[in-house]
């Protein structure tokens, strides 16, 4: 992708200045395929956020099961069992700047086997592929724990929002299809002997306008105890703010 490597070149010579400041760099990445049968198109159905009591949109926040199984079932529509291999490639570079400030930045590209690559043996040429937009920017963060000398971390940037079981929220990198799911999001964390509270503030949708409307926010707190050996209680709130299914509703 020539847009993606002309990003990069200029990203890499904005931050040379920086590089003497550097502690530490880290390279890693992921490469996962995995091969899925449903049979009969029969799957559970996933946590839908229901709008107003006017409004019959359902919309999934995350989790392991959200949005995609939706669509799994009766995939083509004639009841056949669903099968499929997908891979799911990740890279990412961690920079150290001192103990306490971390940059993290991850590249991913999803795809099922059979589509979207250039298949045709002959020409190299295939009409299902498009690889113009494979690689994506997944996760791209800073990192400051320690703030003011107390165990309080501040997380700034796109990122992933995992907590508990991930029923509700998660990194949808299991289950049924391993998409993943990242949140532009700002996250405030304080971590205590046997107990962590987290608040968060993301953005899921971005109307070019008027500041504030017309856009769908998405905000939360959760915290876990394990004071109980063997045993963690969580107590969350969060809040789904759909600003333009708000005002939809009035009308």
């Amino acid at each position: 992708n020539r847009r993606l490597f002309i990003a990069g070149v200029l990203m890499l010579c904005m931050v040379l200045p920086a590089v003497a400041e550097l502690s530490q760099v880290e390279v890693g990445g992921q490469l996962r395929i995995r091969g899925n049968y449903i049979s009969n198109m029969i799957a559970m159905p996933a946590p839908l956020v229901h709008y107003g009591p006017l409004s019959t949109l359902r919309r999934p926040i995350g989790g392991p099961f959200a949005p995609v199984v939706g669509s799994i079932v009766d995939w083509d529509n004639s009841g056949n069992d669903y099968s499929a291999v997908e891979q799911r490639t990740r890279l990412h570079v961690k920079a150290s700047f001192t103990e306490d400030v971390t940059a993290f930045i991850e590249l991913d590209s999803y795809d099922i086997w059979g589509e979207d690559f250039r298949s045709n043996y002959l020409t190299g040429a295939d009409g299902r592929a498009n690889t113009g937009d494979d690689v994506e920017l997944f996760q791209a963060y800073i990192d400051a724990k320690n703030l003011w000398g107390t165990p309080l971390s501040l997380r700034v940037g796109r990122q992933e929002l995992a907590f508990g079981s991930q029923w509700l929220v998660g990194t949808r990198d299991f289950a049924f299809l391993i998409t993943g799911i990242s949140f532009d999001a700002l996250r405030l964390t304080y971590t205590g002997e046997s107990f962590s509270v987290d608040a968060w503030a993301a953005k899921l949708q971005e109307t070019i306008g008027d500041f504030g409307e017309d856009d769908v926010d998405f905000y939360g707190v959760y915290a876990s105890c394990t004071a109980v050996e063997g045993h963690t209680f969580d107590a969350y709130w969060m809040l789904l703010n759909d600003d333009t299914v708000a005002k939809a509703d009035t009308h």
